[in-house]
């Protein structure tokens, strides 16, 4: 026999209680989870006749609010942040292989209008919204974050990790020069032999991104560590 929303609706609710914690929610102050919560079960209940009951609820349930939640907090931090987050030049760490000073800044046209537009209403969400659970800032868009030191520690960490054979040493040069000397892609791609038989396309574009990729994902994880978001 069929089962109704109304049966399944305790399931729901014991499936968000107990996932709260984890979506941290309460990191943006004018989000109110019982809202959030309601908006959830409202899709749910317009969605119902889409599970297969001849399956379990749980999991079908699980994967529905789990792909609202992430579309509720990419859009409450999407909304004012940087267009470089996404961009094809974004070097990482407030670098830029776009700009002829390297750094991400209004040489390009679209970071420009998120300057003039949508600067102040990003860093005041995250100067204000962003809180532990005891009510103490995890990061200030006002604090000083020593990014030459945070390379430093990076650099201890891959190197560490290029003793340990996890990174080969491609990764680790294409780090040394793009972070620690700096360099532009073209003379990356010089000192690492890459050539370019693509039309239109820098030599060696793909592998650069790459390696950076690998890196940046080890950098994300010493930020959570750190408790910085500044990448």
């Amino acid at each position: 026999m069929s089962r109704t929303f109304t049966e399944v609706e305790p399931i729901i609710d014991d499936i968000l209680e107990k996932n709260r914690s984890k979506w941290k929610l309460n990191a943006v102050k004018h989000t109110d989870f019982d809202d959030v919560k309601q908006e959830i079960k409202l899709h749910i209940y317009q969605k119902f006749d889409k599970w297969n009951q001849e399956r379990d609820f749980d999991p079908w349930c699980s994967t529905v609010i789990r792909n609202q939640i992430q579309n509720k907090k990419r859009n409450l931090w999407r909304n004012h942040e940087k267009p470089c987050a996404d961009c094809y030049f974004n070097k990482g760490m407030g670098m830029c292989a776009f700009t002829s000073s390297g750094s991400q800044d209004a040489e390009c046209e679209d970071f420009k209008h998120w300057e003039m537009k949508k600067k102040n209403a990003y860093e005041l969400k995250m100067a204000g919204s962003i809180e532990r659970d005891d009510g103490e800032s995890l990061y200030s868009a006002n604090q000083e974050v020593d990014i030459d030191g945070f390379i430093d520690r990076l650099d201890q960490i891959l190197k560490n990790e290029l003793k340990k054979d996890m990174i080969d040493r491609v990764t680790y040069k294409i780090f040394y020069y793009t972070w620690v000397e700096k360099l532009p892609d073209d003379k990356i791609a010089q000192k690492m032999g890459y050539k370019s038989n693509e039309k239109n396309r820098d030599a060696g574009y793909r592998s650069l991104a790459n390696h950076r990729k690998i890196v940046q994902k080890l950098a994300k994880e010493l930020l959570e560590i750190e408790e910085y978001n500044f990448l």
